[in-house]
Order: C-alpha cells, then structure tokens, then sequence
C-alpha cells in the first residue's frame, strides 16, 4: 500500500507517514485485505455464472438462490464489517458498485 501516482510533494509524504502510523502497511492486515478482496471476487463469479445459466435454464433460476449469493456480498460491504472499504473498492473495480451497501442504508 502507498500513494498514488497522482500523489506528489507534501501530500505524498503525509500518506507515507499515514500509512505507516495507521499500521496499514502491516503484512498481517495486508493479507487479510487481500484474502478479503479475492474472496468478493470469486463470490461475484460464482453470482454472474449463476445468472448466466439462470438466463438459459428457468428451473434453475427457480431453485438458485441469487438473493442470498446478493445479500452475502452486500454484507461484506456494510461499514460495521471489517475491511469493509476493501470489499466495496473491490466490486466498483470490477464494475458491480450496485453491490455495495451505503452508510446512509444500513440500520
């Protein structure tokens, strides 16, 4: 984790120190990020090849449980769950944000 590219002179040394001082550089909750990151994207495969066959197959549609596939990746991006910024950045990276949860929804 470091800045952007975009980030130069002061503001790129304030990020430095952030990161270092927030322990967000830490190879522990590196990989936890990680391991959370990968598990949002082989969530959202299994979601789209479900939806896939959904499409050509209604009996399957009829027994998939699309909703809970939905609501168990939305769950991962409510602001109370750890890690949950990385999970939302991972699904607006692969162009699902429709997956996230708001802070302004959740109870």
């Amino acid at each position: 984790m470091g800045p952007s590219r975009y980030c130069q002179g002061t503001n790129k040394t304030r990020v430095e120190v952030s990161i270092v001082k927030l322990g967000l550089n830490l190879p522990k909750l590196k990989a936890a990020r990680v391991r959370l990151m990968r598990h949002i994207t082989e969530q959202v495969d299994i979601l789209s090849h479900t939806l896939g066959v959904s499409e050509q197959d209604g009996a399957f549609a009829d027994n998939a449980a699309i909703d809970k596939m939905i609501a168990a990746i939305e769950s991962k991006t409510v602001p109370c769950e750890p890690y949950a910024a990385a999970a939302r950045s991972q699904l607006r990276m692969m162009g699902h944000p429709e997956l996230c949860i708001a802070p302004e929804e959740t109870p």
